[in-house]
Order: C-alpha cells, then structure tokens, then sequence
C-alpha cells in the first residue's frame, strides 16, 4: 500500500510538473503589463494612406520604433510600456503630422486617426494633446489605470492598497455601502471577500 501511494504522488508530481512547463497553468500569460497604438492613415479625401513612415518615441527613455503602414493605411505598435509617446508620421507627397502627447495605458489600445495633406514634405502638422477616449471602441477588456495623482489624492481607508481595486470599472458591491465584500461584473472567480 505504502508503495502504491509513493508511487501516486510521483506520477501526480510528474504530471504537475508537465503542465506546468508547458504552459497550461501559467497565469502571467492572463495579464499584461503592456498597451498598444493602433495607427490609421488617410488622406484628406478619406482614401487610406499605404507605406506611411511612422516613428514612435517613448518620451521618457527616447525609445524609438519604426512601423510602415499597410495597404489599409493601419499598423499597430504592440507591447508597448505604458507611459507617454510622440508619433511622427510621413510620406513622401503628403505633409507630416506629429502628434506630441501619445498615452498608452496597461491592456488597452490607443487609436491614432491621422489625416495627412497633400503637401511639400517640409510642412509638418503637429497635434499638441491627443486625449483619452472616455469609450474605448477597439476592445471590451475592462481595465483602469491608476495614476499617482489618483493614490495620493484620495482616501484609502485604513491605507490599503486594495481600496484603489475598488475603482475599477465593473466593480459592485454585495456587502452594502462602505463593504469590500463585492464582484467584478458578476464574473465567476471575481468575487473579493
């Protein structure tokens, strides 16, 4: 008997230990700590705007990456840090448009719609603040970001860090007014005892 349990919890180890290394319970894969820009490039006719130069600098680390629109004038940057960037965008024939003030933030998608005149390419439109949309249309991920302003500006009871989770949107509350005993969006394992 004593044989037969050793050898139980061997191959249960095994198999763990198996799934594991293979990917099939691995959590981070569920979050993400980065965002995305999504570019679209049209003329001012409406017409999409193919192999459009782009250049994204993070302003903070002076990162660049480079991206070419496709035939549909859209390119998207992905795994981006969250932070802020200024997007350059140019083609010969047209003039270039820089936006200053590109916000990515954790798990969304930020949409850049540019439209690009026709003119020398020493004329550059520069958009000064690119704000974020209140809807986001592009994806139904319910996230928030919480900047430092928002944690050091409002009340955090008994000063847990936990009551900031509380300002995500889905949020509601089973356990009446003041209570963390709540859901997010009625989802199954979303449940905050």
């Amino acid at each position: 008997m004593r044989n037969s349990v050793k050898g139980f919890t061997t191959f249960f180890a095994g198999v763990s230990l198996a799934l594991i290394g293979s990917g099939l319970f691995n959590a981070s894969a569920q979050t993400t700590a980065t965002g995305a820009v999504t570019v679209t490039v049209v003329d001012s006719s409406g017409a999409t705007v193919p192999s459009a130069e782009l250049i994204l600098k993070e302003i903070e680390t002076n990162d660049t990456r480079r991206g070419i629109t496709q035939g549909n004038g859209a390119y998207t940057f992905a795994d981006l840090p969250f932070g802020f960037y200024e997007l350059s965008i140019a083609k010969t024939g047209f003039e270039g448009a820089l936006f200053k003030s590109v916000q990515v933030q954790t798990a969304r998608i930020t949409s850049i719609n540019a439209t690009l005149n026709v003119g020398g390419t020493t004329q550059t439109v520069t958009v000064v603040e690119t704000a974020t949309p209140l809807i986001e249309t592009d994806s139904s991920t319910l996230a928030d970001t919480i900047d430092t302003k928002q944690v050091v500006n409002l009340p955090v009871t008994g000063r847990s860090i936990m009551s900031l989770a509380f300002l995500v949107p889905g949020w509601s509350s089973t356990g009446g007014v003041g209570s963390v005993t709540g859901t997010w969006d009625n989802l199954p394992g979303g449940e905050v005892v």
